[in-house]
């Protein structure tokens, strides 16, 4: 079936289903996530996060943890880290993984199952770290501001809040349009998966297209169980958007919600820019919000 008939099959934003059991319940699958099928983590990306994070005096908050990729490597460096997520699948995953070390480092992490809108634990973090296009999900400007503040509002004065914005060229989307009429396309698989008594195959599709005029990323992803006979015995579908922000645009934000200065870090790896946002003096509303 061509790529745009199945657009057209499906409806944007379609729920995955309420089986809180199925692979599919969650769209950041804890362990489609750590495999490396659909967001793939990048380990030099991590690395260099680690290596901006170095050994700071005051803890650390991983907003969006997830499976705790960041939280146990900076907890595993000796650094006081809380790990903040709104997904229950994602939080005992990342729990289950922290098991593995030792009593000692473990006692560094702290896990916080949360929204980011309603955490609150002012002036508690000397860096906050946002990883893999944390704020691309934020789709106006006034989203943005909220987000920002409220990270903020966690920071002691002069810290820092680190994030990145993979760097993705608009014009490619049109001239693949153009040129053949198809979006972009991914794909990517993971074997050995737990299904209830049985192991199957996960299989990921994706294609990306871009409008101009929202400037927003549309990504559509299937997901598709296989058997062991190659069969495929269940298929899900899920639509992300995300916003393609400026660092500018980031910046104005950032000031708009308490944060003094705003950076791109040179050092950052290719195809990343890593954003360094400075916390300034917290103002009499955000005192109130206390």
């Amino acid at each position: 079936m061509p790529i745009t008939n199945i657009l057209r099959y499906f409806p944007p934003a379609r729920s995955a289903g309420s089986d809180s059991e199925s692979w599919f319940t969650n769209f950041y699958n804890p362990i489609l996530f750590d495999a490396g099928a659909g967001d793939k983590a990048n380990e030099q990306l991590l690395d260099y996060y680690l290596w901006l994070v170095g050994n700071p005096t005051h803890p650390v908050l991983d907003i969006g943890c997830g499976t705790g990729r960041l939280t146990l490597q900076l907890a595993k460096a000796g650094v006081r880290v809380t790990g903040l997520d709104r997904s229950d699948e994602m939080m005992r995953h990342a729990k289950q993984k922290s098991r593995a070390l030792p009593r000692s480092t473990r006692r560094l992490i702290s896990f916080v199952k949360e929204e980011l809108h309603s955490y609150k634990m002012p002036n508690s973090y000397g860096i906050a770290v946002a990883m893999d296009d944390f704020l691309t999900h934020f789709l106006t400007e006034d989203e943005l501001v909220t987000a920002l503040s409220r990270i903020h509002l966690c920071l002691i004065e002069g810290g820092l809040f680190l994030t990145d914005l993979r760097i993705k060229d608009p014009r490619s989307f049109s001239q693949r349009r153009s040129g053949s009429g198809h979006p972009v396309v991914a794909w990517d698989v993971v074997h050995g998966v737990r299904k209830g008594m049985k192991s199957v195959s996960i299989a990921s599709q994706s294609w990306e297209d871009y409008c101009h005029e929202a400037r927003v990323l549309r990504s559509v992803h299937v997901f598709e169980s296989i058997d062991s006979q190659g069969r495929v015995n269940e298929r899900r579908y899920k639509t992300l958007r995300q916003r393609l922000h400026s660092p500018e645009e980031i910046a104005t934000a950032g000031e708009r919600a308490g944060f003094v200065s705003s950076k791109v870090l040179d050092q950052s790896p290719q195809g990343t820019r890593v954003l360094s946002l400075v916390a300034g003096r917290r103002s009499g509303q955000e005192e109130a919000a206390r």
